[in-house]
């Protein structure tokens, strides 16, 4: 016969499972970004054609450029340590955590009755 009892995870102990997964879910991708070679940002968004140049502005443009990729960067960075520690957290959790295993119902022994 089965059972009709229902466990929810009543106890908590598929929490740290659930938050592992998405945490590296997250975590990982951003770790290769910022470990890949960077690509030239420059790209990524369009321009506005114009003709105005102002003077040193190409020394002006670079230096705007640094300054964003190391905004980015430093985000990514904190992003990342921040999710190494979550998911070193969990990890701890799922080793600490007593696993808790239903009791299988038996008529034999709620009666006092031996098989």
């Amino acid at each position: 016969m089965s059972s009709t009892d229902y466990n929810y995870d009543e106890q908590g102990q598929f929490f740290p499972f659930f938050i592992l997964t998405l945490t590296s879910l997250v975590t990982l991708p951003l770790t290769y970004t910022l470990l890949k070679p960077s690509k030239d940002l420059e790209n990524t968004a369009p321009r506005i054609k114009s003709d105005f140049r102002p003077q040193h502005g190409d020394i002006i443009q670079k230096q705007k450029q640094k300054l964003l990729r190391k905004e980015r960067r430093l985000k990514r960075i904190f992003t990342v340590i921040g999710g190494y520690v979550v998911m070193a957290w969990m990890v701890y959790l799922i080793i600490v955590t007593a696993r808790s295993t239903p009791k299988i119902w038996d008529p034999y022994e709620i009666l006092g009755i031996s098989r």
